[in-house]
């Protein structure tokens, strides 16, 4: 992620540096100062694992942690692209940044499991139900 991040070339940018120290994380922090704007680490992380684990034991012959797991990594691509907004053009693509990474992300990721065992329930009810129709 950094070395696109890195790529973006234009007055503004200049006015930060990105830090991609380690592997499957980056930091944004501004030229002239140390403390650091944003921070992200590469999507399906602990949040992914713990979701994961919890589908797959509650329903090991659905693909419910695949469809986390891509959730993840689209909301982490908008959450990449919310920082080269904030980089490039405009310090709102920050705000965006860290709203999809604190509300968004870390509430659904441990949100969608809990949905997907409610709606999985739901189905298994309605099938075990009898028709009453006449």
């Amino acid at each position: 992620m950094a070395p696109l991040l890195a790529e973006v070339d234009t007055p503004r940018a200049r006015q930060y540096v990105v830090d991609g120290a380690p592997a499957r994380a980056l930091e944004i922090r501004p030229a002239t100062g140390s403390t650091p704007i944003a921070g992200m680490a590469a999507p399906t992380g602990v949040l992914f694992v713990i979701g994961s684990v919890f589908l797959l034991a509650l329903y090991p012959t659905r693909l419910y942690w695949v469809y986390l797991g891509l959730y993840q990594w689209l909301l982490g691509g908008l959450m990449l692209g919310a920082l080269a907004i904030g980089i490039r053009w405009a310090d709102w693509g920050f705000t965006v940044f860290d709203l999809l990474e604190t509300d968004i992300y870390r509430g659904t990721s441990l949100g969608l499991p809990l949905l997907f065992a409610w709606l999985e329930s739901r189905s298994e009810n309605s099938e075990s139900e009898p028709s009453t129709s006449p």
